[in-house]
């Protein structure tokens, strides 16, 4: 599921609908990219593993160390600059 960035943001969005996917939960990885359309971009945690499931030749991925970003860019729940 992707979240609308519309009214109401809060309400998903099946991601067939979708071209873009930021993929941010591994439980539900491999259907979130099965749904993405041809032509479309993923952005996705960097480990995240890449399996048959999971790799298509018809999007873009772009995966980010999110998780590796978050432990050393948040202390105590607030983001620090360093």
């Amino acid at each position: 599921m992707v979240r609308r960035p519309a009214l109401e943001p809060w309400l998903p969005v099946p991601v067939a609908r979708g071209g873009l996917l930021v993929a941010l939960n591994i439980a539900t990885w491999p259907t979130d990219v099965a749904g993405v359309k041809p032509g479309g971009v993923i952005v996705h945690e960097a480990a995240y593993p890449r399996t048959p499931a999971t790799t298509r030749s018809d999007v873009t991925y772009y995966p980010v160390p999110f998780a590796a970003l978050a432990k050393e860019h948040v202390v105590d729940g607030s983001i620090c600059s360093t």
